[in-house]
């Protein structure tokens, strides 16, 4: 099989990669504008008191336990002596997953928590982007079907919500 020059075995361009890296820096860059002033002190506020403390308490409560006692990580410390009273509200493992990094190199459960926040964004714009190119081909369409879908009213509304928040970050392109 002959490859043409630009592109790989898959027909994809080799710009593609940069491309998408572009569009992400430049969803990330606009999510730290939308953010602001949240964006300039991560490590030490929150955007709104009320559900975000629960969601920082079970980022930290699901990390501590899956490298503690992984088996044991419903039995958490409230609602005690309830048994599995995680499942009586989100459990926000994947998000935990996500800030893990974050939480070993720093111990600071708000800041993981303000950065899974933040990363929802792009991660969300550029799932969008990457279906609609592949979708259509093209440029423009997918960059701004991106960015409405990332910076939606309804992902800005659920802010506070970091389960609801990073409910977008899931469209991902069609197979090869």
């Amino acid at each position: 099989m002959q490859e043409v020059i630009g592109q790989g075995a898959n027909g994809r361009t080799r710009h593609g990669f940069w491309l998408g890296l572009a569009v992400f820096a430049l969803y990330s860059g606009l999510s730290l504008i939308w953010l602001s002033p949240l964006s300039l002190h991560l490590s030490s506020h929150v955007y709104d008191p009320g559900d975000t403390f629960l969601n920082i308490w079970a980022l930290a409560w699901d990390w501590q336990a899956l490298t503690t006692d992984p088996l044991s990580l419903f039995q958490a410390n409230i609602f005690w002596p309830t048994a599995n009273s995680l499942a009586f509200s989100e459990h926000l493992i994947v998000q935990a997953i996500m800030a893990a990094p974050v939480l070993v190199l720093t111990g600071n459960p708000i800041l993981a928590h303000n950065l899974v926040l933040l990363i929802s964004f792009p991660l969300s714009g550029l799932g969008v982007y990457l279906l609609v190119k592949r979708l259509t081909g093209d440029f423009w369409a997918a960059l701004l079907a991106g960015f409405f879908f990332a910076f939606c009213p309804f992902h800005l509304m659920q802010i506070t919500r970091l389960q609801t928040a990073s409910w977008p970050m899931r469209p991902s392109p069609p197979g090869p």
